[in-house]
């Protein structure tokens, strides 16, 4: 077959080719029409079209406590501070260096003052005339005491406030004085500062009797201690060091006598 044969066939095949894709055009156009009819049709079968109901979320409305509410509230909580309880322990045992627990409880009028405090100590139940914002403090030369200065409580939101302080005696004794002060405010006429009622605080005595320490806390406290713990690492080293010049000095070769020689 020479060049324009071939030429010839290629193109009869590329028109056979034209000829087959323009009769598969009329059946692409026709499958695309009979699937958007049928699309349509299931839009119609479906009825009328769903819609999300509209929901409206309301938030919640807090109603701001007016100051006729605030005041009734503050009259309301001095009512029951006015005729109040104060219960703590008279007594205390404890141990020289160890720390304890020392609580005090104030109850609003009519309400039951606890039975028992920290410690298990008996403990002592007073009448007082208090207020609604109440401040205690417990103070003592031989103890270290936290927290220190005033404590603040208040009758506000509560009907009973507790007082809790770690009391570590510094010294070993009996009757080892504690005073636990106790004092109520009111407002100061025109909305001034708050100034505490009466003169005077109410005070009442703890007295502790403190134990000696144990013969093992006083061993650890001065194995505790940084100095003598220094000076006992430094004698266990010099005695190291003269123990090992002892063992060498017994064992070194110029110590060794030479052998005696038997005199004929």
């Amino acid at each position: 077959m020479g060049p324009l044969e071939r030429t010839a066939d290629a193109l009869r095949r590329n028109e056979r080719r034209r000829q087959r894709a323009r009769a598969r055009c009329p059946l692409v156009l026709i499958a695309v029409s009979l699937s958007l009819v049928a699309c349509d049709a299931a839009d119609d079968s479906s009825g009328a079209p769903v819609t999300e109901p509209f929901t409206t979320t309301v938030p919640p409305v807090t109603v701001p406590a007016t100051e006729s509410d605030l005041d009734k509230a503050l009259q309301q909580c001095s009512e029951r501070a006015d005729d109040a309880t104060f219960t703590f322990q008279p007594s205390k045992q404890m141990t020289e260096g160890q720390p304890e627990t020392v609580e005090a409880v104030a109850s609003a009028s009519g309400v039951q003052p606890p039975g028992s405090l920290a410690g298990g100590e008996p403990s002592v139940t007073l009448s007082v005339s208090l207020a609604c914002v109440v401040e205690a403090s417990l103070v003592g030369p031989d103890f270290e005491i936290q927290p220190e200065g005033w404590q603040e409580r208040s009758f506000l939101e509560t009907d009973k406030i507790t007082w809790a302080w770690q009391v570590k005696p510094e010294i070993n004794g009996s009757a080892l004085p504690l005073s636990l002060r106790l004092r109520a405010f009111v407002d100061a006429p025109g909305g001034g500062e708050r100034i505490p009622i009466g003169p005077d605080d109410t005070t009442v005595s703890i007295s502790v009797d403190a134990e000696p320490k144990s013969l093992g806390d006083r061993w650890s406290e001065f194995w505790s201690d940084p100095f003598w713990g220094a000076v006992s690492g430094l004698v266990i080293v010099l005695g190291g060091f003269t123990g090992a010049f002892r063992f060498l000095k017994k064992r070194w070769p110029w110590n060794r006598q030479p052998p005696s020689t038997p005199t004929t």
